[in-house]
């Protein structure tokens, strides 16, 4: 038959009554959907926040009498429910009051504080229990501490106690309810198996609940209303004894842990409105200290400014971090040092935040087995981290940036040493932009693990072992990245991608490195097995318009990795079968020194360049092929080293040995040079000349007749054949006083 609820609002309390609990808000109203089930909601506070008991009470004639069967109930009635607004209580009509139906139902909420139960912290009961435990085994050790309904201030009406004992080898579990210890008898022998014995010295459940509002309960608790707390006190490991507290709302939940032993506060400074830094802070882990950083940020839209000062770890009692970050928006970093910490800054779940005009070091652990970073941002939208300076010692499991599952743009800032300046990794892709920014002595500049839409832009990159590296675990890991407008010099390598696809590299200057410019490679599971399933090709990638001149091999590509575009770029070397054939290159006389010098340096350890020369060059000052002589004192002996077309030779040079002149480092280069020429006759003669060419040559010489004072010069001509004219003219290239 079916049942007639309105839906009556009805408010019952004890407000009468002082210093007891408050019921306001009382609705309910019957579901549609078949069940016959009744949702009762009610809002209900108590005196310190204390657990409550909850009865439900019906009436059928509009509160007359409240006699109607009432007991299938489920949510939060009974005993020990934590008071807050929106809480939710379920009644099984049908199952109280079969084949009844009607129209003056009301219901209403009673809650008491019984004065008689006795709540209490997990200490307070704790003598008690060890006495029976020990008339149970003499042996006994405590082995777990917990409450499946505590309240706020750590206090509960019901704790458990777990106890090991290795004589009898097994556990026995006790309650203490009301001030009484109740034995629960010998319970699974895998507590046994598992659990080590906790200490004396572990801090009680009142402060446990300060220090888990402390890491993010507080926040929870602001943003849900509670339901419930549970929490335990255990060492599941041989070195720590943790207290678990997990806090429940209706729809969500959250867990914390941290050492129980924990009586220091963990961190310096715990910020919930703007703040700035007065002076420098000197960070240790405290004693018996679990996670301990040295500050926290506790509120949402704040702004820390550092105010020029330095935060620095000591790492001498070991790890540490620097500033903490988690879950809260809008965040402001700025204006000060983070130094020697395992992180400088931690952020999670934090959008809306910038960190900038800082200074992030490392320079006090060279191990390459310590793992040491910079600022680590996980699952994070929207972060910026821009004009600011990250400094490590080059050595491995150094990273100054590491970006997880989020989208940050990194811009203007210098990273230098370290084993990873950027890294877009994570279980999810990082798809952030990192612009004109600087590394430099970098393992890898930027690394790329997980990213389907990262962008590299505008970079400098100098003397890093890798410009930047994509090295996809697995297929699809790393797609759709482009890399446009970097200039890498001077390194290892300038692009490597393992098992990378769809990709882009276009506009990049990528010079001088010691092994490969631009190289496609299949990614690293492959190096065993080429036919393992988890064997992959870097494919489907878009190579073009990009300037890569005198490394070992420019252009480069794994005979596998095919159905790659390669189109527009300027190189010397080659090796792949789909990389078309270079076009004439062309080049200043300083644009592949460096890799000259590399060259004459496996030679002879002392060689000075003294002479540069080209026979044919344009009027942008480059030319196809430069002369570089060099001479060792040493081995009393020159060598020719010449560059054309984009690749290198060298030989011993007949002429015989003379001490000359060397050419210091601080010469203009070829294209400077030639612009003062053309303005001051040069292009005269072109003008009237038609078939003019020009040759180039710099070398030092003596600037006085007393060889004192030298000059570097370049000696540029103008050579007609057909009129057999000549136009001469030298550019002071540099100037060097002894």
């Amino acid at each position: 038959m079916k049942l007639y609820i309105l839906g009556i609002l009805l408010i019952l309390g004890n407000a009468l009554f002082a210093q007891t609990p408050v019921v306001e808000n009382v609705k309910f109203e019957q579901r549609t959907d078949g069940t016959l089930l009744v949702d009762i909601y009610y809002d209900v506070t108590s005196v310190g926040g204390l657990l409550l008991d909850i009865s439900i009470e019906a009436s059928d004639n509009n509160g007359e009498t409240w006699i109607l069967p009432c007991t299938s109930l489920t949510g939060d009635v009974g005993l020990g429910v934590v008071p807050g607004t929106n809480k939710h209580v379920v009644w099984d009509f049908y199952a109280d009051n079969p084949d009844t139906s009607g129209r003056n139902y009301k219901v209403r909420v009673i809650a008491n504080q019984n004065t008689t139960d006795i709540f209490s912290t997990a200490r307070e009961g704790l003598s008690s229990v060890d006495s029976a435990a020990v008339v149970e085994a003499e042996d006994a050790q405590l082995v777990r501490v917990s409450s499946q309904t505590c309240d706020t201030t750590g206090k509960a009406l019901t704790w458990n106690y777990v106890y090991r004992s290795d004589s009898q080898q097994n556990s026995h579990s006790f309650d203490f309810r009301n001030g009484k210890v109740i034995d629960q008898g010998s319970i699974s022998s895998s507590w046994f198996e598992n659990d080590f014995s906790i200490p004396e010295s572990w801090i009680d459940s009142d402060s446990a609940m300060v220090m888990a509002d402390s890491k993010g309960g507080k926040e929870f608790k602001e943003a849900f209303e509670i339901r419930n707390i549970e929490i335990s006190l255990s060492r599941p490991w041989s070195e720590t004894f943790i207290w678990r507290v997990h806090y429940f709302s209706q729809d969500s939940s959250f867990t914390t842990e941290f050492d129980a032993s924990d009586i220091a506060p963990p961190y310096v400074l715990f910020i919930t409105e703007d703040y700035t830094l007065t002076e420098d802070i000197t960070f240790a882990r405290p004693d018996n200290v679990g996670y301990a950083c040295a500050i926290k940020i506790g509120a949402p839209n704040i702004k820390l400014d550092l105010g020029g000062h330095t935060i620095s770890g000591d790492l001498s009692n070991g790890y540490i971090e620097g500033l903490l970050v988690e879950n809260f928006d809008g965040i402001t970093i700025r204006n000060g040092t983070i130094e020697n910490f395992g992180i400088a800054i931690a952020m999670s779940h934090s959008n809306n935040t910038t960190i900038e005009n800082m200074t992030i070091k490392n320079l006090v652990s060279d191990d390459p087995i310590e793992f040491f970073n910079g600022i680590v941002v996980g699952e994070s939208e929207d972060v910026v981290i821009r004009d600011s300076h990250f400094e490590f010692l080059p050595v491995m499991h150094k990273e100054e940036i590491i970006m997880a599952n989020c989208d940050v743009t990194v811009e203007n800032c210098e990273f230098k040493g370290g084993s990873v300046g950027v890294n877009l990794a994570g279980e999810g892709p990082s798809n952030g932009l990192v612009i004109n920014n600087r590394f430099i002595g970098v393992g890898a500049g930027i690394l790329f693990q997980y990213s389907t839409a990262g962008q590299i832009k505008n970079n400098i990159f100098f003397e890093n072992g890798v410009g930047i590296m994509a090295d996809a675990e697995y297929y699809g890991d790393v797609k759709g990245v482009t890399i446009e407008g970097n200039d890498m010099q001077d390194g290892g390598t300038g692009i490597l991608f393992y098992g990378t696809i769809e990709s882009n590299i276009t506009n990049n200057i990528i010079k001088n490195n010691i092994d490969r410019g631009i190289t496609l490679i299949q990614n690293m599971n492959c190096l065993g097995d080429v036919s393992s399933e988890d064997c992959f090709f870097s494919t489907g990638n878009v190579i073009t318009d990009n300037d890569v001149i005198g490394n070992f091999i420019d252009l480069y590509h794994h005979e596998l990795c095919t159905g790659n575009t390669w189109e527009r770029n300027t190189c010397g070397t080659t090796q792949g079968a789909e990389i078309p054939e270079c076009p004439v290159c062309t080049v200043t006389a300083r644009e592949v020194l460096t890799y000259v010098n590399r060259g004459i340096e496996q030679n002879a350890e002392d060689a000075q360049l003294f002479y540069v020369s080209s026979l044919s060059c344009d009027t942008t000052g480059k030319s196809t092929k430069w002369v570089y002589i060099y001479q060792s004192a040493s081995q009393q002996k020159n060598y020719e080293f010449w560059f054309e077309n984009g690749n290198l030779h060298w030989e011993d040079v007949t002429i015989p040995y003379e001490n000359n002149l060397p050419i210091p480092e601080s010469w203009i280069d070829s294209d400077s040079a030639i612009t003062v020429a053309e303005e001051n006759g040069g292009k005269n003669f072109r003008e009237t000349h038609d078939d003019a060419f020009i040759q180039m040559d710099l070398t030092s010489e003596w600037a006085n007749v007393e060889e004192t004072e030298t000059r570097i010069v370049w000696h540029i001509q103008y050579v007609s054949d057909a009129s057999g004219e000549t136009f001469n003219y030298d550019v002071i290239a540099g100037e060097n006083t002894p």
